[in-house]
């Protein structure tokens, strides 16, 4: 039986956040615009603390409780991530192996002061095999 290759995939950041958009709209009924935020942060302690991307998805609804209407903003962790495009991707007949932010730190402006960086996800996926069974 012939084993299913990893295949590699490349979503954009404006991609990544449409498709997430188009994928919460339809699950909870009501417009969702899925953003993005990006910011640099020390990790590490001591002689090994050095600087990392921390990169979050979320969005945010408003839900109508009695007379007032309350803002409700949920965070993407990287499970649901994995989760909605696997939801996506199954129609493609594809499973999610793995996701990696395409994120970074790099010299900016005038200064060249350090500026965090997001482009995307990089995808790890396998094509979902017929199972077959012994009689």
């Amino acid at each position: 039986m012939k084993e299913n290759k990893t295949i590699k995939m490349e979503i954009g950041k404006k991609e990544l956040l449409s498709m997430l958009s188009q994928y919460y709209s339809e699950k909870l009924g009501q417009t969702i615009n899925v953003k993005s935020k990006v910011e640099s942060v020390l990790k590490g302690y001591g002689m090994g603390e050095y600087e990392d991307t921390e990169v979050e998805l979320y969005f945010s609804y408003g839900k109508s409780i009695g007379p007032t209407t309350v803002t409700i903003t949920t965070t993407l962790e990287e499970d649901d991530i994995k989760g909605s495009l696997n939801d996506i991707l199954s129609n493609l007949n594809y499973k999610v192996e793995s996701i990696n932010y395409k994120k970074g730190i790099h010299l900016a402006g005038y200064y060249e002061h350090k500026e965090a960086y997001f482009n995307g996800i990089s995808l790890d996926i396998k094509e979902k095999g017929l199972e077959k069974t012994l009689r």
